[in-house]
């Protein structure tokens, strides 16, 4: 991910405003009203908030990002934009990889759970004994969790604790797979933005759930909760969860690819309102549907403003209008933003 030094944070906020006021423009048409966010409509998160971070691991065993456009890896020892566990954790991590085989490695995911630290080793190839102790190793001394990703698996190769997330006094054990919104303050932002607006719901369903986190976030004021995603790995959490913590009889996962078999009209009658939070690329297919429907609200969760106006302009050219946006900018010191957006019948 793209990373620029800030020298001038309200310029840097301003560009930030400017950017996506750009990008949104394109959905003022069909009686939608004007779309222009401002200072307002932004939570703005400062340095040492993102809980979560990829690292590039090169041939020489440099650890830090690429350059833009190239393979080069520029070395970090420290990081301003990650929580502080993460960035007092990286040194010792950079050692430990300095001390290893060339080319091991060929990235690394920390996170910051809210009960610890979790490392993913990303390699090529098959470790042997001897290197898969070395990492037990490190993981018991540093009271960590570390798991190996080969061919797209992840394998656990040392569980120090069990992954948390913790919301509204819910703990939620997790795995090192799941997607994770990159800073807490963001993830309770886009629970209490959803919380505001669907209260007493009948039937809600939350599309691209992950681990039904905001499913949970707001059991306490809705209903009926079916969570579509389409990881088995993530459903079965969700399941395991909703056991867990008695939820069974409210929150339900189920498995689906809504990218080639999204809910169709039909199947959204059933619901009053949708949640959704696509990945990268949208959920155009789906938004086809919802913009069918006659659900009385949809809260899009998006990590993509260019995504979100496409799927967003299919929504408001039928039934719906925006009846609010924020931006949460949990990206510091990146171009990317997190929008949260109500829709509702015009």
């Amino acid at each position: 991910m793209e990373q620029f030094f800030i020298e001038d944070l309200l310029q840097y906020r301003q560009q930030k405003i400017n950017n996506l006021n750009q990008i949104l423009t394109s959905l003022n048409f069909a009686n939608q009203n004007l779309l222009t966010l401002t200072n307002q409509d932004f939570i703005w998160l400062e340095s040492n908030s993102r809980r979560r971070i990829t690292l590039q691991i090169d041939h020489r065993n440099h650890i830090g990002f690429f350059i833009p456009k190239t393979h080069q890896v520029i070395e970090v020892q420290q990081l301003n934009i990650t929580v502080k566990k993460i960035s007092q954790f990286i040194p010792i991590v950079n050692n430990f990889i300095k001390s290893q085989e060339q080319s091991l490695f060929y990235q690394l995911t920390i996170t910051e759970f809210d009960n610890g630290i979790d490392l993913v080793f990303s390699t090529k190839k098959n470790l042997n004994f001897k290197q898969q102790q070395t990492l037990i190793d490190f993981a018991k001394s540093n009271n960590c969790n570390v798991s190996l990703k080969f061919n797209q698996q992840i394998q656990p190769i040392f569980i120090h604790h069990f992954n948390k997330i913790i919301i509204n006094n819910l703990s939620l054990q997790v795995n090192s797979e799941i997607f994770i919104q990159a800073t807490k303050i963001g993830l309770e932002s886009i629970v209490k933005f959803i919380s505001d607006r669907l209260q007493n719901f009948q039937a809600i369903a939350d599309l691209y759930c992950g681990a039904g986190i905001y499913a949970f976030g707001n059991h306490h004021q809705l209903k009926n909760i079916d969570c579509f995603e389409g990881n088995q790995n993530m459903i079965d959490l969700v399941n395991l969860n909703a056991k867990n913590l008695q939820l069974n009889h409210k929150i339900k996962g189920i498995n689906r690819d809504l990218v080639f078999s999204p809910l169709n009209v039909n199947e959204l009658k059933k619901y009053q309102a949708v949640i959704i939070n696509p990945p990268r690329s949208g959920a155009y297919a789906q938004a086809i549907q919802l913009s069918q429907s006659k659900l009385e609200k949809i809260i899009y969760v998006s990590c993509n403003p260019l995504s979100f106006v496409k799927d967003a302009k299919k929504l408001i050219e039928t039934y719906f209008k925006i009846t609010k946006i924020i931006a949460i900018d949990q990206f510091y010191a990146t171009n990317h933003l997190e929008l949260v957006a109500e829709f509702m019948p015009k």
